[in-house]
């Protein structure tokens, strides 16, 4: 609903500046929660945790019903009618404008899905890393992804979303790809180690902070009459494609690195394929 009320106030590069400041705001989230579930267990049990997300949900409640107004005119206010709903969503599948940039953003979203289905076995059992510092490092990835939404908001009204886009897709194809080769090589000699590795781990993830709002932006730019239906898909598109690459880590999982950094270096190289065969030709 956030990326939607984005699209209603915003457009082009601008929705894409938008977005990421959007993106840099909500990776806080991430980056303090392990943070703060560890101080919570630190003082109280488990049944704490619960606690402070009812607090969350009930803070998340008030903001939306003092601070958000509403932004969707009344020109483009759809019915709820079932029927209808699944008539905009076969119309915006069958669109090179929005399934393109749409599946591109979720190709890279995949890869943060295999960082955490995978990452804390791979850390912490594989290579020791406490759980104290393994929340450090999440952070520390974390506070990458909000420093590029920063500079991506900064450039995209100067550059444009789409040659940001176009740009950014190579970052995660390469890091991805030496990824896995430094995976294998690690699972059949052990004599890599972690920190070789971490590096285009980090870089694949930062580049979310490109990919995500620009991706969202090209995606939603065409459809501002049915902007919710739009947004919506494509949460479906990024968490579904998400969800079948974290599962996959999940299941191959053997002691190694070696599934997590297959399937992030496979969901770095099809977010470049996906760009370059879909989003490249619907600009064309």
């Amino acid at each position: 609903m956030a990326r939607t009320m984005v699209r209603d106030l915003a457009s082009g590069d601008q929705a894409a500046r938008a977005m990421s400041l959007l993106m840099a705001a909500s990776s806080l989230a991430p980056m303090a929660a392990p943070l703060i579930g560890g101080q919570v267990l630190a003082l109280a049990d488990w049944r704490a945790i619960f606690w402070v997300l009812a607090a969350l949900g009930a803070l998340a409640i008030l903001a939306a019903t003092l601070g958000a107004p509403e932004t969707l005119h009344a020109d483009h206010r759809q019915s709820l009618d079932p029927a209808g709903i699944l008539r905009r969503f076969g119309e915006l599948l069958k669109a090179r404008a929005f399934v393109g940039p749409a599946l591109t953003g979720g190709l890279q979203f995949a890869g943060l899905f295999c960082w955490l289905s995978g990452s804390p076995f791979v850390l912490i059992e594989r290579y020791g890393v406490s759980p104290q510092d393994y929340g450090l490092i999440f952070a520390a990835l974390i506070s990458l992804m909000t420093l590029g939404s920063l500079l991506n908001a900064r450039l995209a009204p100067r550059v444009g979303a789409a040659r940001l886009l176009s740009r950014a897709v190579w970052v995660p194809a390469g890091a991805g790809l030496t990824l896995a080769v430094l995976g294998a090589i690690e699972a059949m000699t052990g004599r890599v180690g972690l920190w070789p590795l971490m590096v285009p781990i980090a870089i694949q993830l930062a580049c979310m902070s490109w990919i995500g709002p620009n991706a969202a932006a090209l995606a939603l730019q065409p459809y501002g009459h049915m902007a919710g239906s739009a947004s919506s898909l494509m949460g479906v598109l990024n968490f579904g494609v998400g969800a079948l690459f974290g599962t996959a880590v999940g299941q191959l999982l053997d002691g190694t690195v070696l599934p997590m950094a297959l399937a992030m270096g496979t969901a770095g190289v099809l977010c470049l394929v996906a760009h370059r065969a879909i989003v490249r030709r619907a600009i064309a």
